[in-house]
């Protein structure tokens, strides 16, 4: 037993749900998604992580809902309970943490022309949890997009240039975003 991630014994079939769930969202298999998020609400009702499928579920149907074209569906699901857990729980797991959920609603509050609460939601990303590092670079690129729409060139050339640092050396995926960036 491995006690680093000892906080998920117990959840690994609402983690299992959760991930097949968004696996099927992002690639717009709108029924199958759903049909986790229902299998995650049983969840919710019947164990004692039930706190926690009821937010995966409902984060499985804003993932859907954004990838049907309805943002504003997608954030009144991820607005309707926040995950409340226990701090340390959210430092040490990347589901408890609610990375991935945050920088969703960073998008989704982007795409509804939120700008101003858009910012907060990405410029906290990489401050709470080491897990939230993944999202650090995306929510740099997005911070220099808003500023830069606002006018704010000095801050939008800042946030770029954070963006060169956190993607310099990486594979060639990242090297062609890096690139791009570089180009503006």
């Amino acid at each position: 037993r491995n006690q680093v991630f000892a906080m998920h014994n117990g959840v690994h079939p609402v983690l299992r749900h959760y991930l097949i769930g968004s696996m099927h969202a992002s690639l717009g298999a709108a029924d199958e998604a759903i049909a986790c998020a229902e299998r995650l609400e049983s969840e919710h009702a019947a164990t004692q992580a039930g706190n926690l499928a009821g937010f995966l579920a409902r984060s499985v149907r804003a993932q859907v809902a954004r990838r049907a074209g309805d943002p504003a569906a997608a954030l009144q699901l991820l607005g309707a309970a926040p995950l409340e857990v226990w701090y340390q729980l959210t430092i040490t797991s990347p589901f408890f943490s609610a990375a991935h959920e945050r920088f969703l609603r960073a998008e989704l509050l982007s795409e509804l022309g939120r700008s101003q609460e858009a910012i907060g939601w990405y410029a906290s990303l990489g401050e709470s949890s080491p897990f939230e590092l993944v999202y650090l670079a995306p929510a740099r690129l997005r911070l220099s997009e808003i500023h830069a729409r606002q006018g704010r060139h000095q801050r939008a050339a800042e946030d770029a240039e954070q963006v060169m640092i956190l993607w310099e050396g990486g594979d060639a995926h990242v090297r062609m975003l890096h690139d791009a960036t570089a180009n503006r």
